[in-house]
């Protein structure tokens, strides 16, 4: 009987260690799980990692706005810059208020003058050549350049006529100005008045010394290349080659400087059409152009 009473109370013990180990573990794994979802000592590090990723993206985003509001500062800059001309500060024809013309003459639907893009532009296209602005730009730079000889011309033919034989006279050179003589007039009928500048059509240029067209063509030469090289700026304005030693294009403001650029335009049309006309008189008449001032 003792024997039996012995083997219960330790199997009631057995059992008793059996339901405390079972409720240990339960509790442990109760435990766990709070801790998983609720546990108080977790939720400091966890909102520290969450503030901290919070903080870098807010960081992250602020750079990246700096860095976008530096590249449109950057671009705003440029855009200023390229607005200006690249020469002498003009102002360039694509921010020339545009004010439409009525042509002078019937043009072909082809071209684009007379939209007033270009200052000077008079819708002047009876052959319809610009079709494009860029060819338009093209056709304004050879006009500037001729414009700009042509006033050169009109103004030094007269005067070389003028000044060359009395300059040639008291250097004790021979003058080279192309009389209205033959061979066989006597130096009586050779007057001062027929004394005219050598051209194609007066004759005279075989008489101009070798060097001085090989100075014409290097000295052309070398505008054309540092013209070219002008050219190929953003926002060229056709024919600024940066030339105003005395500053008085520069200095002006938006309309002064599109009054400068028509007065050049319209000197250089007229100075063409003067300096044709030179040509074809004294071929003519055999009369010097500055007898009238003689």
């Amino acid at each position: 009987a003792g024997s039996r009473t012995g083997i219960g109370i330790q199997t009631q013990n057995k059992h008793q260690a059996d339901m405390f180990t079972r409720a240990a573990l339960s509790a442990a794994l109760l435990a766990t799980a709070a801790q998983a979802f609720t546990a108080p000592s977790a939720l400091p590090m966890r909102s520290a990692r969450a503030s901290a990723a919070i903080s870098g993206l807010r960081a992250q985003a602020n750079e990246k706005a700096e860095s976008e509001s530096v590249g449109d500062s950057i671009k705003l800059a440029t855009e200023e810059f390229e607005a200006k001309s690249v020469s002498t500060g003009g102002t360039d024809y694509v921010s020339v208020p545009k004010k439409e013309i009525t042509p002078l003459f019937l043009i072909p639907s082809s071209s684009v003058v007379g939209k007033g893009d270009m200052v000077g532009d008079k819708g002047f296209d009876p052959l319809g050549l610009a079709t494009s602005a860029e060819k338009l730009k093209t056709f304004r730079e050879a006009e500037i350049k001729h414009g700009r000889l042509a006033m050169l011309a009109a103004l030094g033919w007269p005067l070389s006529e003028e000044v060359n034989g009395p300059l040639a006279k008291a250097l004790g050179m021979q003058s080279l100005l192309v009389t209205g003589c033959d061979a066989a007039s006597t130096s009586a009928q050779c007057t001062e008045v027929l004394s005219r500048a050598p051209s194609v059509l007066n004759g005279g240029l075989q008489n101009v010394s070798p060097l001085y067209w090989a100075g014409v063509i290097a000295f052309s030469g070398a505008v054309e290349a540092y013209g070219q090289k002008i050219a190929k700026r953003p926002n060229y304005l056709p024919g600024d080659l940066g030339f105003d030693p005395l500053g008085l294009y520069q200095g002006k403001d938006a309309a002064g400087k599109l009054d400068i650029q028509l007065k050049e335009l319209n000197n250089g049309r007229l100075a063409m059409i003067a300096i044709t006309g030179y040509a074809f008189n004294e071929a003519a008449t055999k009369i010097s152009v500055a007898a009238p001032f003689q």
